[in-house]
């Protein structure tokens, strides 16, 4: 993906749009984030994105 690696914050944009996008392609469906492993910022970053988009936590 262009822009991940070269600057960390514009990397963490990137991701965010990334995330953002994917969840708005996938809105007819049910969208899950499994945040195992990998770089934690990165990680923690990608999750509050994705609530940010719309995703919902569990119901359980």
């Amino acid at each position: 993906m262009p822009g991940l690696g070269v600057d960390f914050h514009e990397g963490l944009l990137q991701l965010a749009l990334a995330v953002d996008n994917d969840v708005r392609r996938a809105r007819m469906g049910v969208v899950y984030v499994v945040a195992m492993g990998g770089f934690k910022p990165e990680s923690t970053f990608a999750v509050i994105a994705a609530c940010l988009a719309g995703v919902h936590g569990p119901t359980a």
